[in-house]
């Protein structure tokens, strides 16, 4: 596979993947060949909430005056007018953080935005 380095897209970090899974003589910077983490096609939501899409973050930290709670990959988030946040990752978990904490911190993934709503 090592021959296959010069063709890696400044933008793909699934290069690999896409070049084995589609047999493509080169990656296409995993445009619809990059299959979707199980927990990302199975999100549900029956209630009324309406969820925004935050995948452009690789964590989300959420700081306590005692503790802070650390969500790897979140996908999804909602906003409660109370201020609770609502979020769905990656690993297909889903959480409440009260709205107690005195700050959030995120990280964007590479060349995403780093604000989104």
């Amino acid at each position: 596979m090592s021959d296959l380095v010069d063709m890696t897209p400044t933008n793909c970090v699934h290069w690999r993947d896409c070049i084995q899974k589609t047999k493509a003589p080169q990656c296409l910077g995993c445009s619809g060949y990059r299959e979707a983490k199980p927990s990302e096609s199975k999100f549900i939501n029956k209630s009324e909430h309406k969820f925004t899409d935050i995948s452009s973050e690789s964590e989300r930290v959420y700081v306590f005056p005692d503790a802070q709670v650390t969500i790897d990959e979140p996908l999804k988030l909602h906003v409660s007018e109370s201020g609770g946040h609502r979020l769905y990752n990656s690993d297909g978990k889903s959480f409440y953080i009260p709205p107690k904490w005195i700050a959030i911190i995120w990280t964007s993934k590479e060349n995403e935005p780093n604000f989104v709503k």
